[in-house]
């Protein structure tokens, strides 16, 4: 993941994005549970969180899927 991976991360995070994708009705069952598990921790732990790389890229596959399933 590049830098620019991450500051995508960090800017979905202050839209509120997480939190919407958090509550979106299909997020369990479209997600892997390690991309379920992160998603939790990105909206536990708020916008003054930085992901790894690894938790970055688990991040935007599951943003993808999510946007896929019509989240905005």
């Amino acid at each position: 993941m590049t830098i620019n991976g991450t500051l995508e991360v960090l800017k979905r995070g202050e839209q509120g994005f997480w939190k919407r994708a958090l509550a979106w009705r299909n997020a369990r069952r479209l997600l892997t549970p390690t991309e379920f598990g992160i998603l939790e921790t990105a909206v536990k732990r708020g916008a003054a969180w930085a992901p790894s790389d690894a938790q970055a890229k688990s991040l935007l596959d599951a943003a993808r899927k999510l946007e896929a399933d019509g989240l905005t």
